[in-house]
């Protein structure tokens, strides 16, 4: 057979098909529902189930020519989530009350996207018994939109159309014109009607720190974001239920919960991805005699004088040549070179007297010590005000080697030592942070809320913004964040560790529009108050920062370096004499200062 007689085949067989779903008035009203369910959300594909025994179910007569559709039985199973994508509508034709089994095989083909939704075409009587059974079938797999199409034997009466209410218990309600609903047909509610929802709290013998979950029911919170779980209990009229760790049925809810599994990182909130970090104390502020050491006078002092020796030697050489060029007589005495006011006088940026009888040359050298001594005096006095105004700080621990060797001790609590070994490994601790001390969670954030700077912390990202609104209020910085110290980054969070949840995406998108809102930043800021009532910790007051001015206490220094002078200046004396003794001095000699 050619291509072109097997394409009239298909177009012939297509039309056929479609003919026929457009004569029996049950499947048009099908695909109406269909129509109206893609413009709700769009439909990217049908899967269609069946029991591999029904023979007469009117959906082998049905095709989609829109939409692609996957026809299964209960001996196969499609999984489709891993194999497809996840907007699809299942339909699920019942012939007899035992077909309600198709249901458990629709668990299996729709695991982990089991709030998909699900129109059940149902080609037999609907007693209360089977509405029962399809609710508690509902209930058992958390399917959140099903639609029963009653369909009768005559393809001429009218289809019956009821819809789920999950909430608080799942019970199907009739509605009688499906297309006059002006909402969607399906739509996620915001309030579960009180729907019991079991939660299970952090379990740390030493948190304190609680937060109001329901009238006479408190749970311990960890996180600034565990409010937001809590008020979504509260706002979408959640029943909830706290639960311990013996519980061995599934939990809706798992505050402070690590996602380490690839299957739960779809309900994780990419607001509420955290870190874990080590801060540290900040380097403390130098003292008036480290600023001096800082200055580095040593160095400066060669400058000095190697700028002189070189001065002074030029200005003799000048002279010399000069002298010798007039054919006048000069004599230099051995102490010139010594003590050379002009050039001292020039290096602190002072003016001094030239003669009129100055070499062009000598000008020229002068200028140029005077530039430099400018320059050189007036970069000396910013760099010494600078210091001594503003006292630089030490520098403070940058990566896990300074925190090794400066033998900080490590303060690290039993909840964020749980997660790093449980990320990281149980060696971590002994490799990169040699002294540690494990605390309970008060300890720790005691210590912490006290500015206590003698240890070092393991803390988490919100933990930080708390540390930085203390300091801001306490007007100094105490403790540091070391970009090379975090230990684990973009830690993933999330509260549902259940795949096929039907909070998920209620709470995911609450979670968004509360961290939208900036609430989260709100809470942050308030949360050291409610933490330091909790914890009775009182706040540590500003200090009164009084700016001390100079004494001479602080300059010491100066009066060994008067005294040095004094006492060269002695010996320079002793020394003309000896000399004065030695050598006569010629009447009409001329003599170079």
């Amino acid at each position: 057979m050619d291509l072109t007689s097997s394409i009239i085949i298909i177009a012939l067989s297509l039309t056929f098909l479609s003919r026929g779903a457009c004569e029996n008035p049950q499947l048009g009203f099908l695909n109406k529902i269909i129509d109206k369910l893609d413009e709700d959300n769009e439909v990217r594909g049908i899967l269609v189930l069946h029991h591999h025994e029904s023979r007469n179910c009117a959906l082998h007569e049905w095709h989609q020519t829109k939409i692609p559709t996957l026809r299964f039985n209960q001996l196969a199973i499609a999984e489709i989530r891993k194999n497809f994508n996840h907007h699809i509508v299942s339909l699920v034709c019942i012939c007899n009350d035992s077909d309600t089994s198709l249901l458990e095989t629709l668990a299996e083909d729709t695991d982990s996207m089991r709030q998909e939704r699900i129109v059940l075409w149902i080609q037999a009587n609907v007693t209360q018994q089977l509405l029962n059974e399809i609710s508690n079938q509902t209930k058992k797999h958390d399917f959140l939109f099903v639609m029963i199409l009653e369909v009768k034997e005559q393809p001429e009466q009218a289809v019956t159309v009821r819809r789920l209410d999950p909430f608080p218990s799942p019970r199907f309600r009739r509605i009688g014109n499906i297309f006059g609903v002006e909402k969607p047909i399906f739509y996620y509610q915001k309030n579960y009607k009180g729907k019991t929802a079991r939660i299970l709290p952090i379990s740390d013998p030493g948190r304190r720190v609680y937060a109001q979950l329901s009238p006479g029911v408190n749970v311990p919170i960890v996180r600034v974001h565990d409010l937001v779980l809590l008020l979504f209990v509260n706002r979408f009229n959640i029943t909830p239920k706290v639960v311990t760790e013996h519980f061995s049925g599934i939990v809706d809810f798992r505050l402070n919960s690590v996602s380490d599994k690839q299957m739960y990182l779809r309900n994780v909130n990419p607001y509420d991805v955290s870190s874990i970090m080590v801060v540290v104390p900040c380097g403390k502020e130098r003292s008036i005699e480290e600023v001096m050491k800082q200055l580095d006078v040593q160095s400066w002092l060669l400058y000095i004088v190697f700028v002189y020796g070189i001065f002074v030697l030029a200005e003799t050489f000048i002279l010399v040549v000069t002298y010798k060029i007039s054919g006048k007589a000069y004599r230099l005495t051995s102490l010139n070179p010594l003590l050379n006011l002009r050039a001292f006088r020039a290096l602190l940026g002072m003016s001094f007297p030239i003669s009129r009888r100055s070499s062009l040359s000598l000008r020229q050298l002068f200028l140029s010590i005077s530039i430099f001594g400018l320059i050189f005096s007036n970069f000396f006095s910013c760099k010494l005000s600078a210091l001594l105004t503003k006292h630089s700080n030490h520098q403070h621990i940058r990566n896990f080697d300074d925190l090794r060797a400066s033998g900080l001790t490590v303060i690290v609590d039993t909840h964020k030592r749980f997660i790093i070994e449980s990320q990281l490994g149980t060696d971590f601790f002994n490799t990169n942070l040699t002294r540690v001390k494990f605390v309970r969670d008060e300890e720790r954030t005691t210590l912490q809320l006290t500015l206590n700077n003698t240890y070092a912390y393991v803390v988490q990202s919100e933990d930080w913004q708390i540390i930085e609104n203390d300091q801001k209020l306490f007007g100094k910085r105490v403790f540091c964040n070391p970009k090379d110290l975090t230990i684990i980054q973009s830690l993933p969070r999330t509260y549902i560790e259940h795949k096929n949840s039907i909070f998920f995406w209620p709470l995911f998108m609450f979670s968004v529009q509360i961290q939208e809102t900036g609430i989260i930043g709100h809470w942050t800021g308030s949360a050291r108050y409610h933490i330091r009532s909790d914890l009775n910790v009182s706040f540590v007051r500003k200090p009164n920062q009084k700016f001390v001015p100079l004494s001479l206490n602080h300059l010491k220094w100066l009066w060994t370096v008067l005294g040095c002078g004094y006492g060269l200046a002695t010996v320079a004396f002793i020394i003309e004499i000896c000399l004065e003794g030695l050598h006569c001095r010629p009447r009409n000699q001329v003599i170079v200062e």
